[in-house]
């Protein structure tokens, strides 16, 4: 996918950045929002003419364990995100100035059973980022479960720290 965003610097900060988002929003999001239909034998065409080069696991070992995170979140095998294997999704805050979205997924509805999945699509690192007006859980605690920390995307290739 890296490729796609950016032919001309497929390993780049962007480039990896855009496409471990979309990867975030395409675990995250409803089953039902899944291509299905014709349409989904031209997105099998695409994984078939740009594979994964599997010896490159090393150098990129941060988007890796972000996809290791996020497929074991979707599947719930560590019991701590039900709500991603529901269809339930809603959007709970929105910021349209510094482009950052909150949705909520569940599947029951049950105490325990949400997710709440933030993302931030600007061109900006918020490492303190205060958000007004976040609902509050109404049982339970919230964890963090998974974060993509800057480093896991820009220190693969460069050592640099990501634009600001």
């Amino acid at each position: 996918m890296p490729v796609r965003i950016n032919n001309a610097a497929p390993t780049g900060y962007f480039a990896r950045k855009r496409s471990t988002l979309g990867a975030a929003l395409a675990l995250t999001t409803s089953r039902s929002h899944a291509p299905t239909g014709p349409g989904n034998a031209h997105h099998q065409s695409v994984r078939a003419v740009i594979p994964i080069n599997w010896s490159l696991t090393n150098t990129y070992s941060g988007i890796v364990s972000l996809y290791t995170d996020l497929i074991r979140l979707r599947r719930n095998l560590d019991g701590r995100s039900s709500g991603l294997m529901g269809t339930q999704t809603s959007t709970i805050w929105q910021d349209n100035v510094s482009k950052m979205i909150a949705y909520r997924r569940y599947n029951t509805g049950n105490v325990g059973d949400d997710v709440i999945v933030i993302c931030n699509f600007a061109n900006t690192n918020w490492p303190a980022y205060n958000i007004t007006g976040f609902p509050t859980p109404a049982f339970g605690i919230r964890n963090s479960i998974v974060t993509s920390p800057s480093t896991a995307l820009t220190t693969a290739t460069t050592g640099a720290s990501p634009p600001r």
